[in-house]
């Protein structure tokens, strides 16, 4: 983006200022930062300018009002303010035409310069008063004709600034561009552009009388000649000395002259002596300036020279910084599996070197085997609670029983390691807001409420409350606990609940207590780690507007023992219609909390859901903050959700309701369904319009792909305004060109066929189909492809119809029913990877996100919708990327933009991938790879590391979803 930054300067200009600015604002580019400077005026200016900069329609516009410093003072502050890559100084009773900025702009990025300027007009009558001439070093010298109001490039700024001593003097313009121009800037006229420039009487260079501004403009003129000797070799210099010494002269003969008339004559024959002698210095001069002129000329054959020989450098600077960028991601990832190695040396080395391994591993065998088979019947009987026969097997097919084993490691060597080092670096936190935490009731265990109770209390952040509500139990035991609870902590606050009303109103009850800033929702058997009220302040004394804080979470059981972690992504707009992702912990900001009245009776099994939903519909995206770490232990027993997701059944179809009526508050169209696992659930849009997909198919011969993959969209697709364009890049197969006719005759203008006879280049092939393409959305798809769902279409468009998604991928399936394509992680093996290869049609993925529709932060370009006005936005492929990555490459600008990409897991396809270009198994195509994945860690470098789809306590080098830790 080319940021313009203007620089308004003002003194007693109160007839003119508004005129001026108003002009800056109505120009045709609007990329402008403003400052405006009123340097000490004594008439209105101030609050005229205070009036008009209200309406400023420009993202940043800054004014300062001073004291009387004078005019290059005034000019520096403003250089020092600027960030723009361009800087203009405008002085305030001039203004511009609307497309001034612009038509420099233009000029003075098709020219090789690094200042433009304009000839000047009378801004009341219209009248040209200078017609500025073509840029010459010689013609300069002589005649200033470069204005203040001239753009130029920040980058060549550097120290120069308006001089100090020509502060309340003139000519200040002509000194700094001289300066910059002698520092090796390139100048260059922008043609037919006029400023509107105002005479004024008062102005700098018109006070005083004619000869006395001759005197002073001799002095000035000759002060700054001084500063650039080398331009003149000093001959410049002596004749301004010499004529202004001829100038006394004159003037003190013409003063003679009144009082002694008799001397006219005398003196009349002296001053043609002298005019003789003034006529020889003009010839004198002539000769300098064709000297100069020539030796200007050798000088710019230098400074052409020394300019190529800095590009040289400058290249050879930006190919090191690249590399150094290289070298830093690769080492990341190197540390990455060191430190991972490193920790299973040691642990190896320390069990192996011990004695008691040793001696005791004949003597323990036996029990060892022993209860080895009871943990491992543990937990396939935890696994057959939640998922019955076929989870089990499932689990031991992808081996995540084993898994088990990498989270304790984690726990083991990443958690305790950083709640430790957390610890010993408690700081002292500015900001300290009372969380209330809403605890509702009914007939827990006393064990379980105690050690919920007591898991609050060994916080290190201190400053809470307890705010339990019983919800009329019937346990005597719960209600003697309760009231012992009370008594313990004076920060414990119970109420009685004279009757039941379920989880929603007892939830209410507890939320009626809360005087805290914040709430944290927690049930009554679950447990927080210690440090987690702290993490929650600590990110909260980042950024104090934060209103929804999440974390991760695990679940922990009877014996105390941890499992089944959930590692969150950050805020996922799509997901959390499909999943509660969010869940615990959960901290609200209270008074948003109560604006909803609090929790739904009628929704009880998916109260929080619904509280969720209803809740981030009053705050924006930026007030949603998720914090990377296990700060939750969800107790797993008889009866809770934590254990057996089908042991309350009755939520997931409160789930569907409280999804349909978020929904319907949003005035969306969908149908909400219940997935196909438990707490998942199906959003079906409707289409706000049928708008025209434009199908770009990249083809080179492969006749039978092609045609299976035409055939299954015309005979398969249940939408039916669509047109598919055929990138054909230079097939010689004769049987393509009788398929495509068949096609032409089949679809008619539905069917295009774009020849691209060039070597192969999917971003070019696939941007210049776009140009045949008529389509309000595009749908790029490979060829080696064929359709599953018949309204893939529908679905992937029931995404991109919304302004705010980017690009919209699909679930691609192998031929034997196993994933090619389930979203991609950004950085995964250096770059990017796809999630969940080969799991099967009973592997829900990692906490069902194969059935769920994710915002991850690519998808492939196998199957990718994207609107046009979006792709013509980021200008489409990178076509520097010739093959690989230029579909995550793009996926990431669309994000940039501020769009949610989309993985919409129920638009299914099958892929048979690289069948119709072959695979990467030759030195030219393997060299090319590396290229292009150096050019992705170098573009996006440390980005690579940090997917806000995935979670940092996944490793990046091994399969997705894999707790080691980073």
């Amino acid at each position: 983006m080319n940021t313009v930054s203007v620089i308004v300067t003002c003194y007693n200009k109160a007839p003119f200022i508004k005129q001026c600015i108003e002009s800056i604002f109505n120009q045709s580019i609007q990329t402008i930062e403003l400052l405006v400077i009123n340097d000490g005026s004594t008439d209105e200016s101030d609050e005229i300018i205070r009036k008009t900069i209200e309406k400023s329609p420009f993202k940043k516009t800054d004014y300062v009002n001073q004291k009387n410093l004078g005019a290059c003072l005034s000019r520096n502050i403003g250089l020092d303010w600027a960030v723009g890559e361009y800087i203009l100084i405008v002085d305030g009773d001039n203004y511009l035409e609307p497309n001034h900025i612009e038509k420099s702009l233009n000029t003075l990025l098709e020219s090789d310069s690094d200042i433009v300027y304009c000839s000047l007009k009378n801004s009341d009558t219209g009248e040209v008063l200078i017609e500025a001439p073509d840029f010459s070093l010689g013609r300069l010298i002589t005649v200033n004709f470069i204005d203040t109001c001239s753009l130029f490039k920040k980058g060549i700024l550097g120290s120069h600034r308006f001089d100090p001593e020509l502060n309340r003097l003139f000519m200040q313009d002509y000194d700094f561009f001289l300066s910059l121009i002698h520092s090796g800037a390139k100048a260059t006229k922008v043609p037919n552009l006029y400023l509107n420039y105002r005479v004024l009487d008062n102005s700098q260079g018109n006070r005083g009388d004619d000869r006395l501004k001759r005197i002073k403009w001799i002095e000035v003129y000759n002060y700054i000649i001084q500063k650039y000797p080398e331009y003149l070799n000093n001959q410049t210099t002596h004749m301004g000395s010499w004529y202004r010494e001829l100038n006394n002269q004159y003037e003190h003969k013409v003063e003679e002259s009144n009082q002694n008339k008799n001397q006219l004559d005398e003196l009349s024959i002296q001053h043609s002596f002298l005019q003789e002698k003034s006529d020889k210095l003009n010839r004198i001069n002539d000769l300098l300036q064709k000297e100069i002129e020539e030796q200007s000329k050798k000088i710019e054959e230098q400074s052409k020279k020394i300019e190529e020989q800095s590009k040289k450098i400058e290249e050879q600077l930006k190919e090191l910084k690249l590399k150094e960028k290289t070298v830093r991601v690769k080492e990341m990832m190197i540390e990455d599996k060191d430190t991972h190695i490193f920790n299973i040396e040691n642990q190896y080395a320390d069990i192996m070197r011990s004695k008691t391994w040793k001696v005791g591993r004949a003597l323990t065998a036996p029990v060892r085997v022993l209860k080895l088979s009871k943990q491992y019947i543990d937990k396939v009987v935890r696994v057959y609670r939640v998922s019955g026969t076929k989870g089990v097997i499932n689990k031991i097919k992808n081996k995540q029983v084993e898994r088990d084993s990498s989270y304790k490691d984690w726990i083991v060597n990443r958690e305790s390691r950083d709640v430790s080092g957390d610890r010993k670096d408690l700081t002292k936190l500015a900001y300290e807001p009372l969380i209330s935490i809403l605890i509702p009731v009914y007939n827990v265990e006393k064990e379980w409420l105690n050690k919920c109770v007591e898991s609050i209390q060994n916080q290190w952040y201190k400053n809470w409350e307890i705010c339990l509500a019983d919800d009329c139990s019937t346990k005597k035991e719960t209600k003697e606990t309760l009231k012992q609870l009370q008594n313990l902590d004076n920060r414990i606050k119970v109420v009685f609940r004279k009757e039941n009303g379920h989880i929603s109103e007892a939830t209410n009850s507890a939320l009626a207590l809360a005087k805290g800033e914040f709430i944290a929702l927690v049930d009554n058997d679950d447990e927080l780690p210690a440090n987690a009220l702290y993490e929650v302040v600590k990110i909260l004394n980042e950024n104090q507007d934060l209103s929804l804080i999440y974390s991760d979470e695990d679940k922990i059981d009877e014996y105390g023992e941890r499992f089944d972690p959930h590692f969150k992504p950050d805020w996922s707009p799509d997901l959390i219609l499909n999943q509660n992702y969010v869940s615990h912990l959960g901290i609200y900001r209270t008074s948003i909390a109560r604006e909803i009245n609090g929790f739904r009776k009628g929704f009880e099994g998916a109260q929080d859901h619904d509280f969720l939903l209803r809740f981030v519909e009053k705050i924006n995206r930026n007030e949603i903050a998720h914090i990377p770490k296990i700060l939750y232990h969800w107790r797993a027993i008889t009866g809770s959700t934590a254990l057996a997701s089908g042991e309350k059944n009755y939520a997931y179809d409160i789930g569907v309701k409280s999804v349909q009526e978020a929904l319907k508050r949003r005035k969306i169209n969908a149908v909400v369904k219940k997935g196909r696992y438990p707490g998942v659930y199906d959003v079906k849009y409707d289409l706000v319009e049928e708008a025209k997909v434009s199908i770009v198919i990249p083809t080179r011969n492969g006749y039978e792909d092609l045609k299976t993959c035409v055939d299954s969209i015309i005979n398969k697709s249940s939408y039916p305004n669509y047109e598919i364009i055929i990138a054909d890049n230079g097939s010689d197969d004769p049987k393509m060109q009788e398929l495509f006719a068949s096609y032409r005759e089949l679809l008619g203008s539905r069917f295009k066929n774009v020849l691209l006879d060039m070597p192969f280049n999917y971003s070019r092939i696939n941007n210049l189909a776009v140009e045949a393409s008529s389509g309000k959305y595009l749908l790029f798809l490979n060829n080696d492809t064929s359709i599953i769902s018949s309204d893939w279409i529908e679905t992937m468009l029931g995404f991109c119809q919304f302004d705010r998604v980017g690009c919209v991928g699909a679930k691609l399936w192998y031929m034997d029913d196993t994933i090619q394509h389930g979203g991609v992680i950004v950085g995964l093996g250096g770059v990017a990877g796809h999630t969940f290869l080969n799991a099967g049609k009973d592997n829900p993925g990692y906490f069902s996100r194969l059935y769920t529709d994710y915002n991850y932060s690519a998808v492939t370009a196998a199957c990718l919708m994207i609107s046009k006005s979006d792709f013509n936005l980021v200008n489409g492929f990178d076509e520097t990327l010739e093959v690989a990555f230029n579909d995550i490459d793009l996926c990431l600008r669309v994000k940039a933009l501020g769009r949610d990409n989309v993985w919409a897991h129920d638009a299914e396809l099958y892929h048979y991938e690289s069948k119709s270009r072959g695979y990467e198994d030759t030195p030219e195509k393997v060299k090319r790879f590396n290229r292009e994945i150096e050019k992705m860690q170098v573009r996006y470098g440390e980005e690579l590391l940090h997917d806000p789809a995935y979670n940092e306590n996944f490793s990046l080098n091994a399969a997705p979803f894999t707790v080691i830790g980073r």
